[in-house]
């Protein structure tokens, strides 16, 4: 397949072609190993607030603040409005007075629920040092709140999707939970790992798939899987390499046509086509104001030469492009490429497409939505409607691997 090249120059623009947001940190690919010993259930870190606050606190029940020398009663219903004034030091604000605490201290109530700016969570919140809140909740516990917001609506014909995404989301925390166990947090509760959203966004039929797959996750050989998944692959997903060029390679997560009996299975995403269409002069503006901010300067529009696509993956995914500054050459490579591209509704969804022009209107028109990596959730969701067990879905999509239950 040859190469698409796209020129842009700002006095003549020509495009020739041919056959998720802030910008995502890229994955630590260390290879975390499971060890035969009994495994328990472990107490996860979640970083839900970063920042001074302020951040009100309460509870469904009793609850307690806890601190290295001291507990506190209060009663369900008791508000606290916390502002960290220092590195270490939080001001609570109760019933018209101001305290001073000094961190770590923990807000837990063993009957009910802990609220943090009026969402309620499991386990137990903490207020450590480097103004972080953060949830410590155990690996179940979490999986409730984790699995609605990924898959999406679960209903009985999509239970078996649901598992998967349990077993998926299982592993991931567990392989962050280990290589990250000496940081302050092993998991942020957004998409830089994966969307967790508290007690109040669980959903029942997910939970009976969390409860289903209790202390199952994937393995490959000894390898905690690292198990990345994304919405909308658009017919194939993405081998790991041209999501991220610069990472190893990494065996079972190489790209797999998405496609049974001639269809492709997120053909019904929202996002399994796309089309994104900018005035000439808007789409050089948002080049310029992209490449600045990725690459720390402050361009004008005289700086950018030309733009050009100069490699794709054998897949079709654009694999790397190049911009011709005033001062030489710039190269974006895999995924970070649509943040280049990126407007007020967020990076481009994927790398998958093509750039077209039409008179004076610049036309992006892509397909897929995430960088394209192992499970695709809308195509999981169509397996588990044709009668796919969980199990036959995961390994569809990471090939080489095997479920493990590694505890009760």
């Amino acid at each position: 397949m040859r190469n698409l090249c796209i020129l842009l120059i700002l006095t003549f623009f020509a495009i020739f072609s041919c056959k998720r947001m802030e910008r995502p940190s890229r994955p630590v690919v260390k290879k975390p190993t499971y060890k035969k010993e009994k495994f328990k259930e472990p107490e996860l870190k979640v970083l839900l607030k970063e920042g001074k606050g302020p951040f009100h606190i309460s509870a469904t029940s009793k609850y307690m603040l806890i601190t290295k020398s001291k507990k506190y009663s209060l009663k369900a219903g008791d508000f606290l409005k916390c502002e960290y004034i220092s590195f270490n030091q939080v001001a609570l604000n109760y019933a018209g007075k101001k305290f001073v605490f000094k961190t770590p201290f923990i807000f837990e109530s063993k009957q009910g629920y802990v609220i943090l700016n009026n969402r309620r969570y499991r386990g137990r919140i903490l207020f450590d040092k480097g103004e972080k809140v953060i949830n410590l909740v155990r690996m179940e516990s979490y999986l409730l709140s984790v699995v609605p917001p990924e898959i999406g609506g679960v209903r009985p014909s999509l239970i078996e999707a649901a598992k998967a995404q349990a077993v998926c989301a299982r592993s991931y925390a567990l392989r962050k939970y280990l290589e990250r166990k000496d940081n302050l947090f092993h998991l942020y509760a957004d998409v830089k790992d994966q969307v967790y959203l508290g007690r109040d966004f669980e959903n029942p039929w997910a939970s009976v798939a969390v409860e289903a797959t209790k202390g199952e996750i994937l393995m490959y050989r000894n390898e905690v899987v690292l198990t990345m998944y994304h919405s909308t692959c658009g017919g194939r997903t993405a081998d790991f390499r041209e999501a991220f060029p610069a990472m190893p390679y990494i065996p079972y997560l190489r790209s797999v046509k998405c496609n049974v009996r001639g269809k492709d299975l997120c053909s019904v995403s929202p996002y399994y086509k796309w089309e994104r269409k900018y005035p000439r002069s808007v789409f050089i503006n948002m080049l310029k104001r992209n490449i600045s901010r990725i690459m720390g300067i402050n361009l004008n529009s005289k700086d950018i030469k030309s733009f050009r696509i100069s490699r794709r993956s054998k897949n079709g995914r654009v694999f790397e492009a190049m911009v011709r500054l005033g001062k030489g050459n710039q190269v974006f490579k895999g995924n970070e490429i649509r943040h280049i591209f990126s407007d007020a509704r967020g990076a481009l969804p994927s790398t998958w497409f093509n750039l077209i022009q039409r008179g004076s209107d610049i036309i992006i028109k892509g397909k897929g939505f995430g960088h394209g990596v192992g499970m695709c959730q809308y195509g999981a969701r169509e397996l588990s409607k044709m009668g796919w067990n969980y199990e036959k879905i995961v390994k569809f999509y990471y090939p080489g691997t095997k479920i493990k239950k590694i505890y009760n």
